[in-house]
């Protein structure tokens, strides 16, 4: 899931600091999810 948070399209129209911020939000969904699924299966 976390390659899914590193992928960067051609036409990009967010800002470095944008990008930054959603990549956070990113893999911070799935790390929950990966304990999600650890725990319940």
């Amino acid at each position: 899931m976390y390659e899914d948070c590193d992928f960067k399209p051609w036409i990009d129209p967010y800002t470095p600091s944008q990008r930054k911020k959603l990549k956070a939000a990113c893999r911070k969904t799935a790390k929950k999810y990966y304990q999600a699924v650890r725990t319940f299966g």
